[in-house]
């Protein structure tokens, strides 16, 4: 690394920390909020936080803006199993390993993190006054913030958008996919328990990981994978609970159940070890650490009927997952790493909660074709919630966004990246869905790209930020600032 270009580093990687030392779950936004706001006020810039909490920061006064650059404010919060870390207030312990930044036991955050310390950073270095920036809330929970902007809130001034939040230095992205949440509901009905006995099961160590952009690994889901356990079991059982955490942009690698089984439990026995030995060996390229887990417990107070427990399990069996459509073959040229790309349309079964009234059960949806997934998907899922007595809303809508034909901006970045780096960078479509779409609308921006250094296993406990090209992709950027 050359010494400007480290010096440039230093000083993005010290932001980097300081935002790593404050708890921001999605939702919990407010204290990250507050250093935004202090560091506008050393900038000597205006800001303004709207009531969802996005904070606006403006160019210097008589200064026109050409580029908004905008990152969000909060990260997804998973840690290993045996990891003691409380993520409502304590700080992620950042190391520097082997090139690399990642976290002891957690999440690193680098997802959005080094995305707002790129643009404070940048925000410091612009003399020009040509940039103003938006830090978004709930990005990770259905793009709360980004749905919630209104034009008339903030005075912006730029028409070419520079989203920091995607995870591949050299491919940019110049489209990506609508994004919905599914939330099925169904009145639960409850009988005095008669099973002899009662088990709770889990399964866990999947790999999990970011629904949009690893579906195409076609891993396994822990809600679909409980649900096939059950529906499979032979003879008579009954369920007290159904239950799986989970993000709806995060591949649930986690499901557990309360059961009861008459009295062959040699039998039952004899089904668990054969379904978790099914279960590895269908997912040993995907799911090496799968494995499933049982204990006896104390028979529970109540069970669901027979009826009512028959419909949840059909509907967390039929309900659409993993890779639905793919690209047609003219699409398919995509640069190497990039075979998310040849997806179309996923389906992320994402949580199961039951409360004594009610099971929710949410599955996020994305397609590069909102008239496809209207037309052959949603549909579906509709049929399904009524011939299970549940009820289906669609929530947190995300829009996609197409590549724009003319326009500058992807030429700008084009000249900076081959400034720095010598070559060219790829732009394509992603099957994600980025904040993007949502702030092209809302703000009514004409251009819009994403970028983002290499990052690895983000939304999973072994995140990691490669050092060289979150270096490299910042001086792009502050290159395009010089060339403007």
């Amino acid at each position: 690394m050359k010494e400007a270009q480290r010096a440039d580093w230093e000083k993005v990687k010290q932001l980097f920390l300081e935002i790593s030392e404050i708890p921001r779950n999605s939702g919990q936004e407010k204290k990250v909020g507050a250093y935004i706001l202090k560091k506008a006020e050393e900038l000597k810039r205006p800001a303004k936080m709207d009531e969802a909490g996005n904070i606006w920061i403006g160019t210097f006064s008589g200064k026109k803006a050409e580029y908004l650059l905008q990152a969000h404010q909060d990260m997804v919060c998973v840690k290993e199993e045996t990891c003691i870390h409380d993520f409502s207030k304590d700080p992620i312990r950042v190391e520097e390993k082997d090139g690399w930044l990642m976290a002891k036991g957690t999440s690193l955050g680098a997802d959005n993190g080094i995305g707002m310390a790129y643009l404070l950073a940048l925000l410091e270095e612009d003399q020009k006054g040509i940039l103003e920036g938006i830090f978004t809330v709930g990005e990770e929970i259905g793009m709360r913030g980004a749905n919630a902007l209104n034009a008339e809130d903030f005075q912006i001034q730029a028409q070419k958008l520079i989203n920091l939040d995607t995870a591949w230095d050299q491919v940019m992205v110049e489209g990506s996919a609508m994004g919905v949440a599914g939330v099925f509901t169904k009145l639960l009905a409850w009988e005095v328990s008669d099973s002899i006995h009662w088990y709770e099961i889990q399964i866990d160590g999947l790999t999990g990981g970011h629904s949009g952009t690893q579906s195409y690994k076609r891993g396994a889901n822990g809600i679909r994978l409980m649900a096939e356990f059950l529906k499979k079991i032979p003879g008579k059982w009954d369920l007290a609970l159904f239950e799986s955490k989970g993000w709806d942009n995060v591949i649930s690698n986690h499901a557990e159940v309360t059961l009861g089984v008459p009295d062959d439990e040699i039998l039952f026995e004899i089904y668990f070890e054969m379904m978790q030995q099914e279960f590895q060996e269908r997912y040993r390229m995907t799911d090496p650490n799968l494995f499933l887990k049982k204990r006896e417990i104390r028979r529970p107070q109540k069970q669901l009927t027979d009826p009512v427990r028959q419909a949840v399990v059909t509907l967390l069996c039929q309900v659409q997952s993993g890779v639905l459509k793919e690209q047609s073959d003219k699409q398919t040229d995509f640069p190497e790493g990039m075979e998310m790309c040849r997806v179309h349309t996923s389906a992320n079964p994402a949580s199961v909660e039951m409360t004594k009234e009610m099971l929710t059960f949410r599955c996020h949806y994305r397609s590069m074709d909102e008239t496809f997934f209207e037309r052959k998907i949603w549909i579906l899922e509709k049929q399904l919630a009524e011939e299970t007595g549940a009820s289906l809303e669609a929530q947190q809508k995300a829009a996609g966004w197409q590549p724009e034909s003319g326009g500058s901006l992807k030429q700008e970045l084009t000249e900076a990246y081959r400034k720095v780096h010598g070559k060219k960078p790829t732009f394509v479509s992603i099957p994600a869905t980025l904040e993007c779409g949502e702030i092209k609308e809302r703000l009514k921006i004409k251009e819009a790209v994403s970028v983002g250094p290499i990052m690895k296993d983000y939304h999973t406990p072994k995140e990691r930020l490669q050092i060289e090209s979150a270096a490299g992709l910042y001086r792009v950027l502050k290159e395009m600032l010089a060339l403007a």
